[in-house]
């Protein structure tokens, strides 16, 4: 608890909110989460990734809007002068939105696959927030835990900065959204991430 306090306090002290309590938010017009059920089966999964400059998004979406799709469920990352978009589009030829979002000048590729729904047992969808003094290979034994006790990881966000309180160490910090089945007690999932270094914090999505 005292870490992710550090981190938030990090932030709070800049006038800024927490990359993790203001991440890309529906409605914002850069990522879309939709219900998994309300995406129809016919949809097509896209993956673009090219050179970051103003406007690609919205000239992706513009593109894939005229060669008859719709994009129903978006999430995009900038990093590095680098993007990478994910878009479920409904109503279009998968070939043709490919081939004619890759005609854009800034985009380097563009591939898709069909969409597949996944059945899973009874779970709850928790937004996780991670906390804890960085250490090579901390986040790669968090997620392989979680795998373990057949949590899902549906989205995760991971940074590392400088720990404000000890500036000669740094904080591994990870925020994402969690399948959870009912079996498993969101308790033993906190005190295992604590036995790793991680103050983990769960809320229902």
């Amino acid at each position: 608890m005292l870490r992710y306090r550090t981190a938030t306090t990090f932030w709070a002290r800049r006038g800024l909110a927490p990359f993790w309590s203001s991440s890309l938010s529906e409605g914002e017009g850069n990522v879309t989460t939709p219900k998994t059920k309300n995406i129809p089966s016919t949809s097509t999964v896209h993956t673009v990734t090219g050179e970051d400059v103003r406007g690609i998004l919205s000239l992706i979406l513009d593109t894939v809007c005229a060669a008859g799709g719709t994009v129903v469920s978006s999430r995009s990352v900038r990093m590095g002068g680098s993007f990478s978009s994910v878009l479920v589009v409904k109503g279009a030829n998968a070939a043709s939105v490919d081939a004619s979002v890759r005609a854009l000048q800034d985009v380097d590729s563009a591939v898709s696959r069909p969409f597949v729904f996944h059945r899973t047992g009874s779970c709850t969808t928790s937004k996780a927030h991670f906390v804890g003094t960085f250490a090579k290979g901390l986040a790669s034994k968090a997620i392989t835990y979680l795998c373990s006790r057949h949590v899902s990881v549906e989205e995760l966000d991971h940074r590392v900065l400088v720990d404000p309180g000890d500036p000669s160490s740094e904080l591994l910090i990870m925020e994402g959204v969690l399948r959870v089945p009912s079996e498993v007690r969101g308790a033993e999932l906190e005190e295992h991430m604590a036995k790793l270094g991680l103050t983990l914090r769960l809320m229902k999505n």
